[in-house]
């Protein structure tokens, strides 16, 4: 099996003696789905950043696909991010354009065809609810429906990797388990899936996934979920 992210003796700080991740050491493996988990605060959000290269430790290796990715030039990292897809916390979806557009961006961008494009988009609208939003813009939507074109976006290019950060957060129940069940169906294909949530009942909809928690900036448990169901019992 291999490793597609390597933490190795990992700290990151927002500021001197403010430590918010401290020697944090694990590999992450193709086509395994990962639950990170923690209080508010604690370091969720940092560690999926530097997954993604947005943020940098103070010390410590990252790896990326094998290649180290620490000390790496700027002008490198956009081939890297194409691998992955993003899921954002606040989604990020550009105001001027409609829900196909904003979805359709990264292929777009890739220069990929218009018929490929538009089969690509309207399979993921549909699979997102989104079928009948495809021209409306990201104001006029809920912020469940935002949250829907961000995952759509983020899976347009079925990227090798998906980072999510809080992705049911903002959805109702319903729609919450049919996105679940779309990254558990995309990952069972061989997408490494890693997913930042606060919601611990999602945890035993995906049995054969992997849970980190963080506490205190570090990985206090580390266990497959069927031990985890097995630990409520």
């Amino acid at each position: 099996m291999t490793a597609v992210v390597q933490f190795d003796h990992v700290n990151f700080a927002y500021q001197a003696g403010s430590e918010i991740l401290s020697d944090l050491n694990f590999s992450l493996f193709s086509g395994q789905f990962y639950f990170v988990t923690g209080s508010s605060g604690v370091g969720k959000t940092t560690l999926l950043k530097m997954i993604y290269l947005a943020l940098h430790p103070y010390r410590g290796i990252i790896r990326l696909f094998g290649e180290d990715v620490v000390a790496l030039p700027h002008r490198y990292i956009p081939a890297f991010r194409q691998r992955m897809g993003i899921v954002f916390q606040d989604f990020r979806l550009i105001p001027d354009l409609n829900v196909f557009d904003n979805i359709a961006l990264p292929l777009r961008l890739d220069q990929k065809g218009k018929n490929f494009i538009t089969t690509s988009v309207n399979r993921l609208l549909l699979q997102m609810g989104l079928e009948n939003k495809s021209t409306a813009f990201p104001d006029s939507l809920s912020r469940g429906e935002q949250q829907r074109v961000a995952i759509a976006r983020a899976l347009i290019r079925r990227p090798e990797i998906l980072v999510a950060d809080e992705p049911t957060g903002n959805i109702d129940t319903k729609i919450s388990n049919s996105v679940l069940h779309l990254l558990s169906a995309l990952n069972k294909q061989g997408m490494t899936v890693i997913m930042a949530t606060h919601n611990l009942d999602l945890l035993t909809r995906v049995p054969k996934a992997i849970h980190f928690h963080l506490e205190n900036g570090q990985i206090v448990e580390s266990m497959a979920l069927l031990d985890y169901r097995n630990a409520l019992l």
